[in-house]
């Protein structure tokens, strides 16, 4: 059972990040919260992370999802939080997007709005969630949390955007150069990108 990794942050995607050790590179799944906190790191950069093994049924085969977390505590709070009925470990993931100390707070103080926000839970969940961690979640609301305001998150995110496509540009034999760009080009457009895919596919586009 892997209980944590440390090595070098080589990749992200929306909700996991690709961690290279040992000439290894592992796929993490963290929750939402986790994640936006990974956004600070550089690619390149080491990091070390608390981590945790499921496995997710998929057809006949059980594949194994790495699920990874910046602290211990962060991880004791998502392995209560799946065992409340009707949260998959996929759900707990998205579920999990606001600081974990909010959460926890929201619990303890029966606050059924702020909990009615996480993303895949309904009023029907929230009482689940209560009726489950009232009274023992105090101790999280201690963790040392900041929220991410929507400006950061979407710098953040049109930066991942670039990452991405610059090093599909390179795997097709562009250099670094001309990829930088036409990436550059494409946002001088000042067209909305939502996405890698279309960012490239504007790419494409220009002569």
């Amino acid at each position: 059972m892997l209980a944590g990794i440390k090595g070098k942050l080589v990749a992200r995607k929306e909700g996991r990040i690709y961690i290279s050790t040992n000439g290894l590179t592992y796929e993490v799944l963290t929750p939402s919260v986790v994640f936006q906190k990974l956004r600070e790191h550089n690619l390149g950069e080491e990091i070390e992370l608390v981590t945790a093994t499921y496995y997710l049924q998929d057809k006949n085969i059980m594949r194994p999802l790495i699920v990874g977390f910046l602290s211990e505590l962060e991880k004791d709070f998502f392995e209560l939080f799946i065992g409340i009925s009707g949260f998959s470990v996929k759900g707990a993931l998205s579920a999990l997007n606001k600081p974990i100390s909010k959460i926890a707070e929201a619990i303890e103080t029966q606050n059924i709005d702020f909990l009615s926000t996480l993303p895949g839970v309904g009023k029907r969940k929230v009482y689940h969630i209560l009726a489950k961690l009232k009274g023992k979640v105090s101790r999280f609301m201690l963790i040392p949390d900041h929220e991410i305001s929507m400006e950061e998150r979407e710098e953040e995110k049109f930066k991942e955007m670039e990452e991405e496509a610059l090093q599909i540009l390179l795997q097709l034999q562009y250099s670094r150069q001309e990829a930088k760009s036409r990436i550059k080009k494409v946002f001088s457009f000042g067209k909305k990108i939502s996405s890698t895919e279309e960012l490239l596919n504007e790419i494409y586009r220009i002569k």
